[in-house]
Formats: structure tokens, sequence, C-alpha cells
């Protein structure tokens, strides 16, 4: 079902896949793929979601207003649900409470850049190079925009809450004990590995069928250590959460996330309050109802978006070097061959993945583009 190394993805994540950023964990897997969130991350050209409506918002508002700690849930790659967070933002945010929004999606080192950003001391494509986006977090970018740009435009702080994936992946393959001194220093010092229902939620994701399909048996990871890197996930992504709101006591704090880190409050919800204890309410997104799952469901209705444009190829691990093109993609068009190495796209250099998925979501549009590559030791452009 996925291409590892490849610059698309074949199809959309089933609601198991979406429910956890599971292939962030397995980093024996990763170790022959070059961007290790790609695999199951990458959006197709055109995806079919759900969008927000005005009447959920006026109808959970009352709900909300008076909490500290406000935790909306998604499935990361639909837009609609994205579009839902940031209506309830932009709600609170218009009764004049004094918000600030905590994102999964970039990581706890990164938290200068993001305030860097919201400040206007970097640009939109300074935040994202920076931040290392797109090689740490494989989800389009322009989900999540709308989001960037209301936190921007109007101030309003955004939280880096996640775990370097450097101690994520040394965690999947070796195990909590693994971690030298340095490292531990870096993570909570309070760990709650208690919740067996959690534990049995988490290794169903874990054993699904789809997932172990997709990596050869040799690169799965240990069940356990994926569990103890689950649980520093969400012991993490809580700790920053509890940090903020006591350094901050006149601050909403919003927190978006999957919805499997937020159901039945056994993800990070609970482990806040282990913390702080603050009114907090959990709304989940397209998730089948079920007695202390969440304090809100929202189920959004049907939209179409333009994800950022992609070139068709499958890339050989940890290089642009082009192993397979997509039949009827722009590569193809352009006369790109097998054994090519991606070297710009239009005036734009690219070294890694990374940088060519930047490009791609800077140009937006690839009619009027070409692309440098490398082919039997000499530059081509290709138009």
């Amino acid at each position: 079902m996925f291409r590892r190394g490849s610059d698309r993805r074949e199809d959309l994540p089933s609601e198991k896949q979406a429910r956890y950023t599971l292939l962030a964990f397995l980093a024996n897997y990763n170790e022959i793929c070059y961007n290790p969130i790609m695999i199951i991350k990458l959006l197709p050209l055109i995806f079919i979601f759900f969008t927000a409506c005005h009447h959920e918002i006026d109808s959970t508002l009352p709900k909300i207003e008076n909490k500290r700690l406000l935790f909306i849930g998604e499935y990361h790659d639909n837009y609609a649900h994205h579009l839902n967070q940031k209506q309830h933002i932009q709600a609170l945010h218009e009764q004049g409470k004094k918000i600030a929004i905590g994102l999964e999606m970039f990581q706890r080192p990164f938290q200068r850049v993001l305030d860097d950003y919201i400040a206007g001391r970097i640009d939109e494509k300074t935040m994202l190079e920076k931040s290392e986006y797109f090689s740490r977090w494989g989800y389009d970018y322009k989900l999540y925009r709308p989001i960037m740009i209301y936190a921007k435009k109007n101030h309003i702080p955004l939280i880096a809450l996640n775990l370097d994936k450097e101690i994520t992946k040394k965690i999947s393959k070796y195990g909590l004990s693994s971690l030298s001194k340095i490292e531990k220093k870096s993570i909570p010092k309070s760990l709650d590995f208690s919740d067996k229902a959690y534990k049995k939620r988490l290794l169903e994701v874990f054993n699904n069928p789809e997932h172990l399909q997709a990596m050869p048996k040799k690169y799965r990871p240990n069940p356990e250590y994926f569990y103890q890197a689950q649980i520093l996930w969400d012991e993490t992504m809580a700790n920053t959460t509890a940090k903020y709101l006591k350094s901050h006591p006149d601050t909403t704090m919003i927190v978006l996330a999957g919805n499997g880190h937020l159901e039945y409050f056994v993800g990070i919800p609970n482990r806040v309050k282990r913390r702080i204890d603050v009114a907090t309410s959990v709304i989940l997104q397209d998730s089948e109802k079920a007695d202390g799952k969440a304090d809100i469901f929202l189920f959004p209705k049907h939209i179409m978006i333009e994800g950022t444009p992609k070139l068709g190829v499958n890339l050989a691990p940890k290089s642009l070097k082009v192993t397979s093109i997509v039949k009827g993609s722009l590569a193809e068009k352009l006369g790109v061959k097998e054994a090519d190495t991606i070297l710009a796209l239009s005036d734009s250099a690219v070294k890694t993945l990374a940088d060519l998925r930047l490009a791609l979501y800077l140009y937006q549009s690839l009619k009027h583009t070409s692309l440098t590559v490398k082919r039997a030791g000499k530059r081509v452009i290709l138009k």
C-alpha cells in the first residue's frame, strides 16, 4: 500500500492508521527510508474531506467557553477537522480570551522558531525550514496553514508540544533504558505506564495487519518499545501543556492532537491532570461515540481541497535518485528517467527530500516549472 522513499502516497490511511502517528516510531524500518514519516502521511493532489459548520461552533461554544484547557482531536489528513479547530480558536479569541495553541506537529526544540514566526521576525518559508517541518512531520502543511496564519495575524502563541524525533526513534528501537543521562534530562520525570486498557488499544493499532504488511518482518520494532515511545510522546505533550498553564495562569490553552491521544482522556488529558487540575474539555471529530470517550463529538461534512503538488516519482532511501516514475505524472511528462537525481525545482536547489517538499509547497502549481536533474554525470534541465 505504501512505497518506500516515495514522494506520493497511494491511498488515504484508514481510521486506525490516522489515529496514531505509528510509523514515527518504527526506527528500524526508518533506516531504509529517507523520511520515516513520509511513508504513510503524504497526501495525493486531491483529497476529499469534511468541512466545518457554523452551527457546530454555536452549539459547542457554551460548553467550552469557561474551560482553561480544550483538546480538539483530529485525523491529521482531514482538512475539515483543521477548519473546525480554527473556528473554535477564532470563536474563543473573539470572546476576548487570552489563548495559546498547543501543536502536536512541532517538536519542543523548535519553540523559538514558532515564537519568531508569531512575532514577525521570520516568514513562513523560514519557519518551515528552521522547524524542519518537512522532515519531522509528514502531513501536507496546507492542512494546517489556516490555523498558522490566523495565529500569526492575531499574535496567538504557538506551543511546540512534541518530543524530539531523535529520542522517539531511539526508544522505539532500543527501549527507554537505552537513553543516555543527557537524553533522560529532556524527558518528563513522571511517566505512567499503568493503564492496561490504553496499552491494549495501542498494541491493537501496532498489530494492525495493514501496518505489518507495510513493513518487512526484520524491520518491525519491539511492541513494548513502541508502547514506551507512545507513552513518552503523550507524557511529553502533557508535561509541556501543564508547564505552560502553570506559567500563564491567565491563559486558555487549546491543544490540537490526533484523536488517539485524547480518546477516553488517557493519552494526554489525564496526564495533564496529574500535573495540574484545570477545567478541561475534550472534543473528538469523526470518532465513534462511546461513554467516557470525550465531552463533545463532531461529525462535519464533505469538502474537496487541492493539496501540495506531487512530481510522481519514487526515490531511493536517503537520496533524490529516482527509482521509478508514476504513470501519467508530471515527472513522466517532463521526461524524468530512472536513475536521474533531482537537483533543482525551477530556481530552487534541492539537496534533501525535505528541500524538495518545501519547494513543491512554495510553488503550489507546477504548470510552468522546470526540473534540473543529474543524468549520466551531466546536468539536464527538463521543461
